[in-house]
């Protein structure tokens, strides 16, 4: 699947930060967090529902706490204000080998981190299109 001598960043990092998005794509998280390696995992959801924003209790109904941690961002912004979240999501973001950021909102308040961060999103306006380089409606997944 990978060339002998590349390793899968996940299977590198020793902490993975997966900052989830919607309410309805986290049955699909629960997928790709179960092909991440176990025990390296910490879920992260919106402190209060925005929009169509995924909590706690959304990731407790897909059964994500059976395979990481879940815990709320202590925020309820549109995307993830590291300012806003509570100590605990700053201090996984610090710590974090790799940063898996779901939905254009994580895009655009963490596009300009230095961290490493994988974004994963439709690109859903103008702006962001012309700022990644890529139409409307495009799925996006990199830096």
């Amino acid at each position: 699947m990978y060339p002998r001598f590349l390793t899968p960043p996940t299977e590198r990092a020793t902490r993975i930060l997966y900052l989830a998005d919607n309410a309805g794509e986290i049955i699909f998280d629960r997928v790709l967090i179960e092909a991440l390696p176990r025990g390296k995992v910490t879920v992260f959801v919106r402190g209060a529902p925005v929009l169509n924003d995924a909590t706690l209790d959304d990731a407790i109904t897909a059964g994500l706490p059976e395979l990481a941690p879940v815990f709320p961002n202590g925020s309820d912004a549109p995307g993830t204000l590291l300012d806003d979240c509570s100590d605990q999501l700053r201090n996984a973001f610090a710590q974090a080998d790799l940063i898996i950021a779901k939905g254009q909102g994580n895009y655009e308040t963490l596009s300009e981190s230095s961290r490493p961060i994988f974004f994963l999103f439709i690109v859903k306006c103008p702006v962001i299109a012309a700022r990644v380089g890529a139409p409307v409606g495009t799925l996006v997944a990199g830096r």
